[in-house]
């Protein structure tokens, strides 16, 4: 039984609060301490960003490649849109001979835990997936992250899906927790 004395706390903790969950939060506790960063300070100096300027499809797989060819990375994330681009993407780097993994939400949950675990082990080097872990997943070997594709307002699950607006919540979840590079 819960002391009047010493009633319950309630923490709520995330790198982004729609407005609309920052809103039912203030109803059930409206006089809550907050700690809250400008919209303005949301990115983090430390994370060098840059994007390459690619023509069609091909040409965007091209420097995805030319990456892993030029550049000494221990891990990385690459976030796609869809999750046939990600197997697409997993089977072509692996003709080439990179260990990548591809993760997405069309696999069973023994299946996502099996890859995760083995890309955490460093058995796969890379890890190509769609938004499944862009919230949540901290793997500190991660030293660079690939936008392969954006995120979209119209990806998200209940959102319009012909909204082509730039999703800035899911991109900073995306870039995420101590990773000093992100592309």
């Amino acid at each position: 039984m819960l002391s009047r004395q010493n009633p319950p706390q309630i923490v709520l903790f995330s790198a982004t609060f729609p407005d609309h969950v920052r809103n039912f939060a203030n109803k059930f506790a409206p006089n809550a301490n907050k700690i809250e960063l400008k919209r303005n300070e949301i990115t983090v100096d430390s994370i060098r960003q840059f994007f390459m300027d690619c023509k069609d499809e091909q040409s965007k797989y091209d420097v995805l490649v030319s990456l892993y060819n030029l550049l000494t990375i221990g891990q990385s994330i690459i976030f796609c849109q869809h999750r046939h681009t990600a197997d697409k993407i997993a089977k072509r780097m692996t003709e080439e001979g990179h260990k990548v993994a591809s993760l997405h939400g069309a696999k069973d949950a023994a299946e996502r835990d099996a890859i995760i675990d083995g890309f955490r082990e460093g058995r796969e080097k890379v890890l190509i997936t769609t938004n499944v872990i862009a919230r949540g997943i901290d793997i500190l070997q991660v030293n660079m992250v690939v936008n392969y594709d954006l995120p979209l307002l119209g990806d998200r699950n209940g959102a319009d899906a012909n909204d082509t607006h730039p999703d800035i919540e899911t991109y900073i979840h995306r870039i995420g927790e101590s990773i000093p590079a992100s592309l």
